[in-house]
């Protein structure tokens, strides 16, 4: 929480995240950057944007198509 963590993905994508301290929210940098609400456990969305975490990995989806899979800690 507070920090940014680097992220590779699946193709060679990279992309940073940085959960809020109370995980309301997380502030993501891929291709620009989004602030995304928290939905349910594991699952952030605003504005098309969508990030699903399990088992250790990420997932990015905008408008319903995944544009950074599998992403894990770099």
């Amino acid at each position: 929480p507070g920090q940014f963590v680097d992220y590779s993905c699946e193709g060679g994508k990279r992309m940073s995240a940085r959960a809020a301290g109370d995980a309301s929210t997380v502030r993501v940098r891929f291709e620009g950057g989004y602030e995304l609400d928290r939905k349910s456990a594991g699952v952030y969305e605003a504005d098309g944007w969508r990030l699903t975490g399990q088992g250790g990995t990420l997932d990015l989806a905008h408008n319903g198509k995944v544009v950074a899979k599998g992403c894990k800690p770099a």
